[in-house]
């Protein structure tokens, strides 16, 4: 004779969210897990500022996927030439010029702006 050990069913997984926007029938809500995240829902499935998680992994991501539409090309010689050209050179130069820091990365990450404004041409159409 075995006896068998039966496990008590876990209660599926919720996650505490905040209601962003509402839009009729669904709702932007947003948590924090190391990240912000932020999904559209049915905004019937929201109970008490939680949401079933299965219920996250099925619905879609809100807003552009930065991470993917955007690959940085500026390497840290790209940031020293920068920085020379901006006039910093040695730490008092930085200490006295964080503006100038400002726009020497901004001059290193040229392109960088280049394809975040491209993607946001792109996904404003999708909204």
């Amino acid at each position: 004779m075995t006896d068998e050990i039966k496990e008590t069913p876990k209660p599926p997984s919720k996650v505490t969210v905040n209601v962003v926007e509402k839009r009729g029938k669904s709702a932007v809500v947003e948590w924090v897990d190391g990240k912000a995240f932020r999904k559209v829902v049915p905004l019937k499935d929201v109970k008490d500022g939680e949401i079933l998680e299965s219920v996250l992994k099925k619905s879609p991501d809100y807003g552009v996927p930065w991470a993917k539409e955007v690959d940085p090309n500026a390497t840290p010689e790209d940031i020293e030439v920068a920085l020379h050209n901006a006039g910093i050179w040695t730490a008092e130069d930085a200490l006295r010029n964080p503006a100038g820091i400002k726009g020497a990365i901004n001059a290193a990450y040229k392109s960088g702006l280049v394809e975040i404004l491209q993607a946001a041409k792109k996904y404003r159409k999708k909204e």
